[in-house]
């Protein structure tokens, strides 16, 4: 048995899923049993979600979950029509059927187990199951989402579960040392590990969801990237790196901005409920304190700046912004125990007239806060200074 995931910009069209079809039929031939698992037709998901915007819903919900589910549920039913077309046993399986069951929110929710007793039974009958990935249910056997990425993390847990093999198939053949659509000549990896391909992931870099890296890493389970055309070159995900790289990567999040607000003392409490409540993510996150009062100073997606300030503005002495950033992100081993190595790179960008706003170092990630005019310029010189 093995699973196989499409994305959306390899199902984007019928005779993009007359080709998926010839390569799931071409691995059921060679491992006479296959999940697919697959991901909503192109962009149908932002489709759904700007109607959803439309028809005035301010969250997710099971409504909503249950709409944006119908996107993956297309791409289940043509491609299972495709398959029996060239003459396979295929089924579709929604994740209420395929027994995927889900915790935490609507439209981000986490996958808490799977009853693999519901798709044995199915191979059984069947040599292909077809799985809308993206969603399961909860306790209350409501669809429930997980979230950008929820294809590629409902593939790897179902490879997991059946100590399968998992093959991710997107519109780039090979993992790379930096986004091959700004730079044609980036590093190509035929292997790299899930710890660095994890903070590539976390920051930036769309290859792979983190969450299904995380699920990966936890059960060892191998994952190969391949690009729809099987004959094409692959990465595979590995628990050692066996390239000893130090540097693996550049990652960029465009489009951020740096809030620094003052509040009083007492309100730290109040403002890290906030931020809890109202953000998913956010960087450069700090503490400064002066007297009675503190500064609080973060970096978020600038599309979140406007609700963030009127909610936080309530209980803020000020709140100073800085639009226009980009966050450049290093990843390797060593930024903490070679800080020698760190300051060269400062000094490098220094050279470059480069200014870093701000600056965060973990052992695996050094992070940069730049204006986004100067980003792909830093991009650049970092990529030719480590041959990346």
């Amino acid at each position: 048995m093995v699973v196989l995931k499409f994305g959306g910009s390899s199902l984007a069209s019928v005779s993009a899923i007359k080709s998926v079809a010839g390569v799931v039929s071409k691995y059921r031939k060679k491992h006479k049993k296959v999940v697919v698992v697959v991901s909503a037709m192109g962009k149908t998901t932002d489709l759904l979600i700007g109607q959803i915007e439309e028809l005035g819903a301010e969250k997710f919900d099971d409504l909503t979950d249950g709409l944006l589910n119908l996107g993956e549920l297309k791409s289940s039913y043509m491609l299972a029509i495709a398959l029996k077309k060239l003459g396979e046993r295929a089924e579709v399986y929604n994740g209420d059927k395929a027994k995927i069951f889900v915790s935490g929110g609507y439209g981000n929710g986490f996958i808490s187990g799977i009853d693999e007793t519901a798709i044995k039974t199915g191979l059984a009958e069947f040599d292909i199951i077809v799985v809308a990935g993206f969603c399961g249910v909860n306790n209350n056997k409501k669809i429930v989402t997980l979230g950008r990425g929820g294809s590629d993390t409902t593939a790897v847990a179902l490879a997991s579960v059946f100590r399968a093999k998992c093959y991710i198939f997107t519109d780039v053949c090979n993992v790379c040392s930096i986004d091959p659509k700004l730079f044609n000549n980036a590093k190509k990896y035929k292997e790299i590990d899930y710890d660095n391909m994890l903070e590539l992931g976390a920051f930036g870099a769309k290859v792979l969801d983190v969450r299904c890296l995380e699920i990966a890493k936890k059960f060892n389970t191998e994952v190969k990237l391949k690009k729809s055309n099987d004959e094409l070159g692959e990465t595979k995900i590995v628990s050692s790196n066996l390239e000893s790289l130090q540097i693996a990567g550049i990652a960029i999040i465009e489009d951020l901005t740096l809030l620094r607000i003052e509040i009083k003392n007492e309100d730290k409490q109040t403002i890290l409920k906030l931020l809890i409540n109202s953000l998913q993510k956010l960087w450069f996150f700090q503490f400064e304190n002066y007297g009675t009062n503190t500064y609080v100073k973060f970096a978020i997606n600038t599309s979140k700046k406007q609700k963030i300030c009127e909610i936080l503005e309530k209980i803020t002495i000020s709140i100073c912004d800085f639009d226009d950033l980009s966050m450049l992100s290093l990843v390797g081993l060593g930024f903490v125990t070679h800080t020698d190595d760190v300051l060269k790179i400062l000094s490098k960008t220094s050279d470059w007239g480069i200014e870093i706003l701000n600056l965060q170092q973990c052992e695996r990630v050094l992070n940069v806060l730049v204006h986004k005019s100067r980003c792909q310029e830093l991009a650049e010189n970092l990529k030719n200074e480590f041959n990346l």
